[in-house]
């Protein structure tokens, strides 16, 4: 159970977002006879350009769904440190495993290289900076995730977050499938404002975060200057720090572990090294190695203890009882490793004192932004950012001894036997450290202004460079280790391998452990130019047309040192590091869009049922160099049928992602498939027959990748009825459908098919061909075909496959092709809610009430159903979630609330936990806060001073720990800090 001090609050405090407008309506007949005489007029929602479409509208004409944030709301949630965490909780709709940030702290950091990924319903978002693409993170360069990092834009620079809730290729191009995240930024701003704040948990490991912020700006009615930024800095957080990933199990290997085959024995916690005597004894086992009995015999230490014994004993090596009882056994390899019995339990290595569940981060960042009318038609208008990030997180030191380069015999001086066993070791004080450094500059600069009162026209350059500088400490010299160990030349080198803890300053001296690194850029040039045009009026109102164009190029490039690049066949120089090739790629990008905005029926034509329709037409068509060219439509319907209090709307549209770089030309990954399970040719479908092992595969690049296509299509309605001012009501039921996405075929597939049909087998490069069944081709690039398989060697280097049954045999003699496809496909379906009332009396003041909820009513991935489960697949996806806020301001006094609801959600994919499902969970937070005015301290007036309590419960995530192995709970979909304690003030003068 997931308990907390509010637990039996969380299912009357979830219906909380329904009983909004039932209190709307009741406090409505409670306003004052003044606003009683207001009633007939029409509620307006607040103004704001519309991202989705380049022709403006008023706030209430808007027909696509867009879900605004603007930068009191940001501030309402207490989040400090970047755009991400703000959309995770106060937008549901951004969920599932796309949506990763600091919480990415362990061994899958290579995929974001310390930065933050929005996805939008867990599927590819476009962010967009004052509307312009930005570069993405260079961390792509290494096969990582393609996106904007999140990081680079300080929180105090934003003025609103806009998200559009719906696919808009048609209007920006690539990658924005299920919609699209425009951050605008702070312009005509007038005066200057200072603020710091701290964050601390009162929980084990005292986490916290801090930093200051600035914004300031001035400006004549010519020209105007805002510049805004801020410094922040956030504490890492260790898995021991917390109950739910406290303690980990997961390894045999660590210092003090030897093995004969499949029996493991610890070294007594008394002895530093086993005792080496004159004449080494030779261990044998009755039954065998691998499914022993227990020890034929226990020879004798030299100090005169046995050197095998039982956990507890005087031993030397400690095991656990024989079959029935009787003598001395290894521990099994997983009984040792996952601490599966009381023995084991005892002597287990936990994992979580070095392993961060959240990073350490440092952000430092500024933005500008500027306007001058060159005159009373032109403007020239533009901003710069830049941002300086750099995060830290870390996994356990290298486990030694995985593979048989670590057997040793009697004639290693420190091996007190005299047959063959393999020793393991971990430099647990060298942990594997992973810091991401990241620069970026942006600069954006253009014209705009009208031509006539018919023509207006917008243009710009865009240029943007990301640098990211990735440095590992912790990593090994494979080769170093085994001359400083002397297991090379089985000497008595400087580092016993026996040794239980061996010394850092011993392991310093031998100069063995070093640290890898890469160096990568990502860069966007871009130009685009658009005219605007009222092109003609009919009674409705005028017809607008947009044109426009954009050129663009997207650059890429890595470099590593030495000892991680890899050789042919996938080896490098470090135990532990990440294989890097350099790499260097660019594509050039040209585009035309046009859009249309027709109004069909307008209230001055009085007609009946129509008293507005508004149509919007748009298409986009690109031209890449290095992949196919898309041509992409939207239409957009507007309906209001008697007046403006209630609106139909409705869009439809198709989208596409352009295959990446990486993917495209980037260089072969090489390295062994997952353990495969296969049945050998012509056996029995027995489970004794299966036959288990990896294959060399070399994989990656595929110069032949489309992009991904996709539909969608949304239909809602708007309330804002006259009768409740201040209440508006969104309803939206979306639809996505998207096909051809990047992803492989699975190599246990692959295998089993070429065991079973041998040279027949359409996987092999002489049964490739236009027509071959699973798309098995010559590439017209390449001169290669798609897939290929051959024994002792990739290709030409290899022999051929001459017969069914070659492959279960000898699967790690096997050698498999097997590139990039578009083969992947998923479909997702939901319902988005939004309540939002404002209700301001003189007596009370004014009090901000919203919810906002998300229903899955489908998802599912190339088949797996991901809606309403905990999945590896797609992480946390809950069937809802909802986030309600509330807020009253009267005076200099404001207090806020929230609440951030997730049901119970099912866990398919638990297997040994004995879970079915992660518990409900609601975080609560409470804030109060006070401006000074008018006090006899006058440099404190313009000061505002604030206390939010975060998470007042203490709630912490449920465990599933077979789904989310590295910390046992999401740490994407839960707050895994706990309660914190939120201290701010802002100065403006």
């Amino acid at each position: 159970m997931n308990n907390s001090s509010v637990s039996y609050l969380r299912k009357p405090l979830a219906l909380l977002g329904v009983g909004l407008s039932l209190f709307a309506a009741q406090a409505a007949f409670a306003q004052t006879t003044d606003e009683a005489a207001k009633k007939d007029e029409a509620v307006k929602l607040d103004k704001f350009v519309v991202t989705g479409s380049y022709i403006p509208v008023a706030a209430d004409a808007v027909a696509q769904p867009v879900s605004v944030i603007n930068s009191d709301e940001i501030a309402r949630t207490g989040i400090t440190t970047n755009a991400l965490e703000v959309l995770k909780k106060a937008v549901p709709q951004f969920q599932g495993n796309g949506n990763i940030g600091s919480n990415n702290a362990n061994i899958s950091s290579g995929a974001t290289g310390g930065g933050s990924q929005a996805s939008l319903r867990n599927l590819t978002t476009l962010t967009l900076i004052n509307g312009r693409r930005a570069a993405v993170s260079p961390i792509s360069g290494t096969g990582g995730n393609q996106f904007v990092d999140l990081n680079i834009i300080p929180l105090s620079a934003i003025d609103s977050i806009e998200v559009l809730l719906d696919g808009a290729s048609a209007t920006y191009g690539s990658d924005a499938t299920s919609g699209v995240i425009n951050i605008k930024s702070k312009r005509d701003y007038k005066g200057a404002a200072l603020s710091g704040y701290y964050e601390f948990s009162d929980q084990p490991g005292k986490w916290a975060t801090f930093g200051g912020n600035f914004v300031t700006g001035t400006g004549n009615g010519t020209t105007n200057i805002t510049v805004a930024g801020g410094w922040s800095h956030q504490d890492p957080m260790y898995q021991f720090e917390r109950g739910f990933s406290n303690p980990q199990y997961g390894t045999p290997t660590w210092g003090g572990t030897i093995n004969f085959g499949g029996n493991y024995f610890r070294l007594n916690p008394a002895y530093s090294a086993p005792p080496v005597g004159a004449v080494k004894p030779t261990i044998t086992f009755i039954g065998s190695s691998s499914s022993p009995v227990s020890l034929a015999s226990i020879p004798t230490a030299p100090d005169g203890k046995p050197y095998f014994g039982v956990v507890g004993s005087n031993a030397v090596y400690w095991g656990v009882a024989g079959t029935g009882g009787a003598g001395v056994k290894g521990f099994g390899a997983g009984e040792l490793a996952f601490a599966s019995s009381p023995e084991a339990e005892q002597v287990a290595f936990n994992l979580s004192n070095y392993v961060t569940i959240l990073q350490q981060r440092e952000s430092l960042g500024a933005m500008v932004t500027f306007d001058h009318k060159v005159n009373d038609n032109v403007e020239f208008f533009g901003d710069l950012l830049t941002s300086q990030v750099k995060t830290k997180s870390q996994i356990n030191a290298q486990p030694i001894g995985t593979d048989s380069s670590f057997n040793v015999t009697g004639a290693y001086p420190y091996s007190p036997f005299a047959n063959t066993v393999r020793v393991r070791n971990r430099f647990t004080t060298n942990p594997r450290v992973y810091i991401y450094d990241t620069d970026f500059v942006r600069l954006v600069a253009g014209f705009r202004g009208e031509i006539n009162d018919r023509l207006s026209f917008e243009t710009a350059i865009n240029l943007n460079t990301s640098d990211l500088a990735y440095r590992n400490p912790g990593v090994i010299d494979a080769a170093g280790l085994q001359i400083a160990s002397g297991i090379r030349d089985s000497s008595a080198g400087a580092i016993n391998m026996f040794e239980a803890n061996i010394s850092p300053a011993t392991v310093a001296a031998a100069n063995f452990i070093g640290t890898g690194y890469n160096d990568f850029n990502s860069g966007l040039r871009s130009w685009d130019g658009r005219l605007v045009y009222k092109a003609f009026q009919l009674d409705s109102g005028d017809v607008t047309v947009v044109l426009g164009s954009e050129i663009r190029r997207d650059t890429l490039k890595g470099t590593a040192d030495l000892n991680s690049v890899p050789d042919a066949y996938g080896n490098i120089g470090w135990t532990g590091a990440t294989s890097v090739n350099p790499f260097t790629a660019s594509r050039d990008v040209k585009a035309g869009f046009i859009e249309a905005a027709i109004p069909l029926a307008a209230p001055q034509q009085n007609m009946k049922w129509a008293h507005v329709f508004d149509l919007d037409v748009a298409a986009r068509y690109e031209q890449y160099s290095d992949t196919e060219d898309p041509l992409v439509p939207k239409v957009t319907f507007r309906w209001l049928p008697v007046n403006d209090e209630f609106a139909v709307r409705g869009t439809w549209g198709k989208s596409f992602n352009a295959p990446t770089l990486y993917q495209l030309v980037g260089p072969s990954d090489v390295g062994f498939t997952p353990e495969v399970i296969l049945l050998p040719y012509g056996a029995a479908d027995n489970p004794d027959n299966y036959v288990g092992g990896q294959a060399q595969i070399r994989g990656g690049n595929n110069p032949a990748l489309k992009p991904a296509r996709s539909d969608a299509y949304t239909f809602g309605i708007v309330w804002s009825p006259k009768a409740v001012k201040g209440l508006s009501t969104e309803f939206t039921y979306w639809n996505v459908k998207e096909h051809d996405i990047v992803g492989v075929i699975s190599s246990q597939s692959i295998l089993q098919d070429l065991e079973d049909n041998g040279p027949s087998s359409p996987y092999l490069a002489e049964n490739a061909s236009a027509t071959n069944s699973v798309g098995n081709f010559i590439n017209p690039i390449t001169g290669r075909s798609t897939y290929d398989a051959r024994v002792n060697g990739f290709r030409a280097d290899g022999d051929p496959i001459t017969a069914p049954g070659q492959i279960a045999g000898q699967i790690d003699s096997i050698y498999l092709e097997r590139p990039l496809v578009n083969i992947a496909s998923q479909s997702a379906s939901g319902l988005d809610l939004t309540v939002k009332y404002k209700w301001e009396l003189p007596s009370l003041g004014l009090i901000d009430l919203s919810a906002n909820v998300a229903y899955w009513l489908k998802y599912e991935f190339s088949g797996e159903q991901l809606a309403g489960r905990a999945t590896v697949t797609g992480g946390t996806i809950p069937r809802y979630t909802a986030y309600v806020q509330g807020s009253w301001k009267r005076g200099n006094w404001d207090v806020t609330t929230s609440m951030r609801y997730i049901p119970k959600v099912n866990a398919p994919d638990e297997f040994s936990s004995g879970k079915t499902a992660a518990e409900q969970y609601a975080s609560f937070d409470l804030g109060v806060g006070y401006k000074f005015t008018n006090t006899s301290l006058k440099m404190l007036n313009g000061m505002r001073v604030s206390l939010v309590v975060k998470n007042v419960g203490n709630e912490m995530p449920p465990q599933l720990p077979d789904t989310f192995s590295n910390d046992s709970v999401d740490t994407g979909a839960y707050d895994p800090i706990g309660r914190t304690f939120l201290i701010s003030a802002e100065y403006k003068f």
